[in-house]
C-alpha cells in the first residue's frame, strides 16, 4: 500500500486519487463478528464520480432486513433486495419476488407516414407512455398477467360504437409473415397484424418508440480499420441506406454494439467511429426512433365490440326469420 503526502492511500497503484484507491482488484468488506450487537450493525460502500464538482454519488448499504444500492439524490432506494429474498426497483418495500415501482418515459418525436389514401399525416410528439420493464425477447408466464382495470381510475366518455367497431375491425389485414431476425425470433411463420396498417384505422393501438431494427442484416464483404481516426470502414454487398450521425448495430468479436456513422462512402460502404478494430462484421441495422409497438389488448377490445355488433345483426335475422315462418305457416 502506497501513501502520498497528501494522505491519499493507494492500493495497486503508486499514485492514489483519493483517500483509498483500490485499482486492478476487488474492494470487499465482511464482518466475521457473531456478537448478537454486531448482526445490527450496517456497512457502506460509497463511490464519487472521478473528479466530480457536485456531491452526488452512488452507494452501497446494508440494514437490518435489506441491502440496497442507491443514489444519494434519489428520493427512493434504487436497488433494494429483503432478507426474504424479494426484489425492489424504486420502492424500499417489494411485495413480491420482483417488484417495480419506477419507470419511464418512452416515445419518440414527431415523424410522419402516408396513408392509402396519398395523405401525408403526422404522429404526435406527446404520445408517450410510461415503461417499467423493456425486453429483446419474450416474456414467458405460467400464470396470469393481471392488468389494472377499475372503473375508479377511469375518465369514462362513453360506449363505443360497435358497428362503426365492426367496419373497423373488418378493414384490419391479418398477415402472415416471418422476422427478419431469426437468430433471436425464429423461423416460424406468424398469423398477426402489423402495426403500421393498425395505425392507419386505430392510431390508439400504436406507439413508437426507440429501438433497433435488422434494416441491414447482411455480413461485411471487407473491413478497414484506421487506427490514427479511430474510425472502421465497412462495405457490405447489399445498399445500406445509413446516414451520417444516425448509429448501427454491429456484432463482432463476440459482443454486439451501436456505433455512430461519420461518413456514408457509397451505397454499399459506411464509415463508424470505433475505439478498437474487429475482425469479423455482422451488420445487424440501424437505431430508429419510430419503431411501432401494437397494443393487442385494444385490439381484443375493438374485437368485443365488433362481435356485440354482429350479435345485434344476428338477433335481428333470427327475429326476421321467425316471423317470416309464422306467416308461412299460416299460409
Amino acid at each position: 500500500m502506497n501513501v502520498t503526502g497528501d494522505g491519499n492511500g493507494g492500493i495497486g497503484t503508486t499514485t492514489p486519487e483519493a483517500k483509498l484507491h483500490v485499482d486492478g482488484g476487488e474492494l470487499r468488506i465482511t464482518n466475521n463478528d457473531d456478537h448478537e450487537q454486531s448482526k445490527n450493525k450496517s456497512w457502506e460502500l460509497g463511490y464519487v464520480p472521478y473528479r466530480s464538482t457536485s456531491h452526488r454519488y452512488t452507494y452501497v448499504k446494508e440494514y437490518p432486513g435489506y441491502f440496497y444500492i442507491n443514489d444519494s439524490r434519489a428520493a427512493t432506494k434504487c436497488f433494494v433486495i429483503t432478507n426474504g429474498g424479494n426484489v425492489g426497483i424504486g420502492t424500499e418495500n417489494p411485495q413480491a419476488p420482483l417488484h417495480i415501482a419506477s419507470g419511464v418515459s418512452v416515445g419518440a418525436g414527431d415523424y410522419t407516414y402516408v396513408k392509402n389514401d396519398g395523405n401525408v399525416h403526422k404522429f404526435p410528439r406527446g404520445n408517450t407512455y410510461a415503461a417499467s420493464i423493456k425486453t429483446d425477447h419474450n416474456i414467458v408466464c405460467a400464470g396470469e398477467i393481471w392488468c389494472t382495470s377499475d372503473v375508479r381510475v377511469k375518465d369514462i366518455k362513453g360506449k363505443s360504437d360497435a358497428q362503426k367497431d365492426l367496419q373497423t375491425l373488418n378493414q384490419l389485414d391479418v398477415t402472415d409473415y416471418n422476422y427478419i431476425d431469426v437468430v433471436s425470433q425464429g423461423d416460424r411463420t406468424i398469423k398477426k397484424l402489423v402495426a403500421q396498417q393498425v395505425q392507419e384505422l386505430l392510431p390508439n393501438a400504436v406507439t413508437p418508440h426507440r429501438s433497433i431494427i435488422p434494416s441491414i442484416y447482411t455480413p461485411s464483404k471487407s473491413i478497414n480499420y484506421d487506427a490514427n481516426k479511430q474510425q472502421l470502414t465497412i462495405q457490405i454487398e447489399k445498399p445500406h441506406q445509413l446516414k451520417v450521425d444516425e448509429k448501427v448495430r454491429l456484432i463482432g468479436d463476440s459482443k454486439a454494439d451501436l456505433y455512430p456513422v461519420v461518413d456514408v462512402v457509397d451505397e454499399f460502404t459506411f464509415t463508424v467511429a470505433a475505439s478498437a478494430p474487429l475482425e469479423q462484421v455482422f451488420v445487424y441495422g440501424k437505431e430508429v426512433d419510430d419503431c411501432l409497438t401494437l397494443d393487442y389488448d385494444a385490439v381484443t377490445a375493438l374485437s368485443v365490440s365488433a362481435i356485440q355488433a354482429l350479435y345485434e345483426k344476428v338477433t335481428a335475422l333470427e327475429e326476421a326469420n321467425r316471423e317470416l315462418r309464422e306467416c308461412l305457416e299460416k299460409v
